[in-house]
Order: structure tokens, then sequence, then C-alpha cells
């Protein structure tokens, strides 16, 4: 299943999401996300989240729990450097993290 909310004006991530754990690909890309919700660590069948382009600064530990995230995208971000929860997604096979 896909989700593509992307360039929607978003400023939190849709609470509705919650209740659809069986998302494979994510797309918050181009919204106005300040923080992600420690809730998506709950989305366990995720393989691919693109937050390029919002306002966040940070990334919850809970997102170690997506075991089977593949491709990650926080370019265009604000952050300072790489969140410490990157380095414990074990089958994160592609990373894009410039442009913060």
């Amino acid at each position: 299943m896909e989700y593509r909310l992307w360039n929607q004006g978003l400023t939190e991530v849709p609470d509705a999401l919650r209740s659809a754990p069986d998302i494979e690909v994510l797309d918050l890309d181009e919204n106005h996300l300040k923080e992600i919700p420690a809730w998506m660590g709950k989305l366990r069948s995720l393989e691919v989240l693109r937050l390029y382009k919002n306002r966040l600064t940070t990334l919850p530990e809970s997102l170690v729990a997506l075991s089977n995230l593949k491709e990650l995208s926080i370019r265009g971000n604000q952050f300072t450097g790489l969140p410490e929860v990157l380095w414990k997604l074990t089958v994160l096979e592609r990373l894009s993290a410039g442009e913060n």
C-alpha cells in the first residue's frame, strides 16, 4: 500500500495513518512537518519513507522498530547532523540526507 501525501501543506503527520499498518511507501515530501510522531515506529511494513523538504530537526527513536525500512529521504530539512536512530536501521539500503 502506498500513500503519497507530498506537497499538501501538512504541519503534522495525519493521525489516520495509525490505522494503516500495511503501508509500504509513505511520501511526505515538501510539507511543513516539524516532527515525526513516535507512533510511526509501529508502521512495521514500511519500506520507503520520504521526508524531503520539511522542517525536521530530529527523528524519533521509535523508528528503530521499522525493521523493513530500506529507503529513507531526509534531504532538505534542518538537521545539523545525522540522527542517531539512523545507525540502528539495519536493513536501510538507501539514505538521502543532503541539503540540511
